[in-house]
């Protein structure tokens, strides 16, 4: 889910050196939720091929110095890309790279805080209670 940001752990994230996104808060990784057809949960890393994600992707975007903007896409699948729902849920769509595709990342830190460039204050956001990914 994405919330307004706060500087919270669950909303401080960290890509592995294997490809998973996980956050300061539980460890969780981001999970693309395969009986959910292409929804994002937190789930209990597992080193699956549905907790590998790209950041900064290598694909549509051009990025600048710190913070830059960039799409974060499926490791094996570069054509999907994380966005940000209208009703604030996170899922998985075909890359367009629009606005709510789009989040900040700082290379020189290597701090990710997915911070939505469509809203310009919501944040991705670990909900501890439901386990969702979103923005609202």
């Amino acid at each position: 889910m994405a919330a307004s940001c706060n500087g919270g752990n669950n909303q401080k994230w960290y890509r592995t050196s294997n490809g998973e996104l996980r956050t300061e808060y539980s460890g969780y990784c981001l999970d693309v939720w395969f009986g959910g057809g292409n929804n994002l949960i937190m789930h209990g890393c597992h080193n699956g091929r549905n907790q590998k994600f790209s950041v900064p992707s290598s694909v549509g975007i051009t990025v600048k110095s710190p913070p830059e903007y960039s799409v974060i896409t499926r490791f094996t699948d570069s054509s999907l890309c994380v966005e940000i729902a209208s009703d604030g849920n996170a899922y998985m769509n075909t890359c367009d790279y629009g606005w709510r595709q789009l989040f900040k990342y700082n290379s020189g830190t290597q701090e990710i805080q997915l911070w939505n460039a469509g809203s310009g204050q919501d944040c991705l956001d670990y909900n501890t209670g439901t386990n969702n990914v979103a923005t609202a």
